[in-house]
């Protein structure tokens, strides 16, 4: 609420005299008078009327703002996700595709494609300690890596190593096939 200020008593002291003396004073005075006065009371209901519409509309607008802000970054999250969940799938699918090749020609070939760069680290650990277990020898992650990827000519050794890891592999998927 607003306070009362000197103008508002002013009009209501004029009002009360006009009432009091009403009988000596001409009508039509009395008639403007009040006019007057509720003029006065309309412009400063207005005014604060107006200035509490546009508090009303800063706050609306500020939230709007923020609304619009979080609806942005929920509708990125979900963009997101949507891509992430269609690059699995479609690695999904390609590895599929490599898996059902392998069971179909029953060999393995070397797995050149943007996966392998994804899972090149902890599938080169996998073969190495795989090989290791083997029992022909060591094979460091980064000879595996080389391999698939064919970056450099590897020794005959390293070459047999890998072979015979193919090959338990190739055993594997002729067990489980009979």
């Amino acid at each position: 609420m607003s306070s009362i200020n000197i103008l508002e008593i002013a009009l209501f002291l004029v009002f009360v005299c006009l009432m009091i003396f009403a009988e000596k004073i001409p009508v039509h005075l009395i008639f403007i008078a009040t006019c007057f006065a509720m003029y006065i009371v309309r412009q400063q209901l207005t005014t604060e009327l107006n200035t509490r519409v546009e508090r009303l509309t800063a706050d609306i607008t500020s939230r709007d703002a923020k609304f619009v802000v979080e609806g942005q970054r929920m509708l990125t999250m979900v963009n997101t996700m949507i891509e992430t969940i269609n690059e699995i799938t479609t690695n999904y699918e390609s590895l599929c595709d490599q898996l059902d090749h392998l069971t179909e020609t029953g060999s393995m070939t070397p797995l050149i494609s943007e996966q392998f760069a994804v899972l090149s680290v902890p599938m080169c650990n996998i073969v190495s300690v795989e090989i290791r277990s083997l029992g022909v020898g060591k094979l460091g992650k980064e000879t595996v890596k080389s391999y698939y990827l064919k970056i450099n000519d590897l020794k005959s050794s390293n070459l047999n190593k890998i072979g015979a890891w193919i090959d338990s592999k190739t055993n594997i998927i002729s067990n489980n096939s009979e």
